[in-house]
């Protein structure tokens, strides 16, 4: 079996801007992605999303996003916020959580790969007037703010948002 180059076409991509489906797909079988995931609470409850896309689809996960080649901590948390909730929102107003890892069987494109994520994970407080809803409906075919107990009890809501929900208790 021949070993396969990958080469990063630099000189392609700007500072923040997406991969092609192609790219990204190879990046998917590669390498892990790093992302953002927000666990945002509103007395006692907490925003989830039914998600519409890979990996993950169907079922109620926080809001979150990859960060993009060439952002720093800061710009991603910035524009993810923004693009997932209508809102802004700064390492400096939110709490760190920790950092995790997601593995999951299939990919935003199919089933032929699995994908790793290594989200770091924050935590907000936001009413629900915080939030733009057409924002959080691009990714997610629903929201709904839930109970701990409901989240813990139900089975559409995904393991990881299950353990978010579990290690987010202890700071708050």
């Amino acid at each position: 079996m021949s070993k396969q180059k990958f080469y990063c076409r630099e000189s392609q991509y700007h500072e923040g801007q997406f991969l092609s489906k192609k790219d990204f797909s190879t990046v998917t079988r590669c390498a892990p992605i790093p992302s953002i995931d927000f666990i945002i609470t509103n007395n006692g409850k907490y925003l989830v999303g039914k998600r519409k896309n890979k990996p993950c689809k169907g079922y109620y996960f926080v809001p979150g996003g990859r960060i993009r080649k060439g952002e720093n901590r800061e710009t991603a948390i910035r524009r993810i916020s923004m693009d997932e909730l209508g809102c802004l929102l700064t390492k400096h107003k939110i709490q760190f959580l920790d950092i995790y890892d997601h593995f999951y069987k299939d990919y935003f494109n199919g089933n032929s790969h699995g994908t790793h994520y290594i989200p770091q994970a924050f935590v907000k407080q936001l009413s629900n007037t915080d939030i733009c809803i057409d924002r959080f409906k691009q990714q997610h075919e629903e929201m709904k703010w839930m109970s701990k107990e409901e989240l813990l009890n139900s089975n559409q809501v995904h393991q990881y948002t299950k353990k978010y929900i579990l290690d987010s208790v202890r700071i708050q």
